[in-house]
């Protein structure tokens, strides 16, 4: 049995929300289930506020079996940033651009080098793709002939040989070609005569598509990311323009930013990235055996400013009641509401969810009988409160 999460870009805080929703605990320092395995559909990093954190935690339960991660394109684009080619310059260019864009992780990642230097080399062995028995999971499009090329420069895991990075780079390769499909998504060349400028204001001839859609629709149905779709010609998309899927096994993604209630893209797609960088959620889907269905989506919401209210933490401390006060059976909602004004003070520092807790339940009563599940047991509650 899975859990497959989607894009995390570095919110430490919402991933253990969601791991204690997902009834996971955390035992000597590694979240873990009895029956259950993660599975991250890539993009750990860039965005949010925890980038080393949200690394440490997957890469820990990945270490002991219980998780497995593959590379989204914010992972190669970490490893491209941070290797040199023949010519002794980076794979990726060390623009203000592409700075900009990695910034969140280069902060924290270039205040300890040797963290720095050892997450880029497990970001180097983590697959492009996984292709189980019951199900496939990858970044962003399943590609048949992208996945052949793939195949010529990776193991049988699917992980890219280490001589192949510079190869990878090159604009000029299919292998850069094909990893382009697969981590970023199936584009479609717009008709002569048309194009659009993003929401950066560059100009573009190609569309972002929609291209787990059965139904072959129009330029406008099927593009992704375009501000303004009346730029767009009102007409359909040509069916050899699309690359389709074979709906073998059920197929896991991430990477497209969406919003709204979870739910599945087609019958055999799901996607599990739901904008937690944008003021959206973290997601989780829950396989088991069974056919696919909406209900098996869990989500926390994203975490905001001023996101986790005193109310919000003391009920939580409340219905959690970890240290067994009694104050459910006796029914005193004011019990842990100092503790709560407490862990809010701490959280206001930049103090991770996890350790504010624990901090002020050790503070509270005693560091001999807190546990980490007492910890888990409020985060579940939170998670309930701010969840969707």
């Amino acid at each position: 049995m899975y859990d497959i999460i989607g894009d995390i870009h570095g919110y430490a805080d919402e991933l253990e929300l969601l791991l204690a929703r997902l009834n996971y605990q955390r035992i000597d320092g590694v979240w873990q289930h009895e029956t259950r395995t993660l599975v991250s559909v890539g993009d750990l990093v860039d965005r949010g506020p925890q980038q080393k954190r949200t690394v440490d935690i997957i890469r820990a339960m990945a270490d002991k079996g219980f998780a497995r991660v593959i590379m989204g394109n914010h992972e190669f684009n970490a490893v491209a940033y941070a290797t040199l080619g023949s010519d002794g310059l980076p794979l990726r260019a060390h623009t203000d651009k592409n700075r900009k864009q990695h910034e969140a992780f280069l902060i924290e990642a270039e205040a300890s080098p040797a963290w720095y230097a050892e997450t880029i080399s497990w970001f180097m062995t983590l697959p492009v793709l996984l292709d189980l028995q019951d199900f496939r999971v990858i970044h962003a499009c399943w590609h048949p002939e992208s996945v052949e090329i793939m195949k010529q420069y990776c193991d049988d895991r699917y992980q890219l040989n280490s001589t192949c990075w510079e190869e990878a780079n090159d604009s000029e390769t299919d292998l850069f070609n094909a990893l382009e499909i697969l981590m970023k998504g199936w584009e479609l060349p717009l008709p002569e005569g048309y194009h659009f400028f993003d929401k950066d204001g560059h100009r573009r001839d190609n569309i972002r598509s929609r291209w787990w859609l059965e139904e072959h629709g129009h330029y406008r149905d099927m593009a992704i990311g375009v501000p303004d779709l009346n730029a767009l010609p009102d007409a359909q998309v040509p069916a050899e323009q699309l690359p389709g899927y074979d709906n073998q096994k059920p197929l896991f993604i991430g990477h497209y930013w969406l919003d709204g209630k979870p739910s599945s893209l087609s019958d055999k797609v799901i996607c599990v990235d739901y904008s937690v960088a944008n003021k959206g959620a973290l997601v989780a889907y829950r396989l088991d055996e069974g056919s696919i269905s909406d209900d098996n989506f869990i989500s926390v919401s994203s975490r905001r400013e001023g996101h986790f209210s005193v109310e919000d933490l003391s009920m939580a401390f409340y219905f959690a009641d970890p240290m067994h006060t009694c104050c459910v059976e006796n029914e005193c909602t004011d019990e842990y509401l100092r503790i709560a004004e407490h862990a809010k003070s701490l959280l206001e520092t930049n103090v991770a969810l996890f350790d504010a807790i624990k901090d002020v339940l050790v503070y509270s009563f005693d560091e001999g009988i807190v546990g980490d599940y007492h910890v888990v047991a409020v985060l579940k509650q939170l998670a309930v409160r701010t969840g969707k």
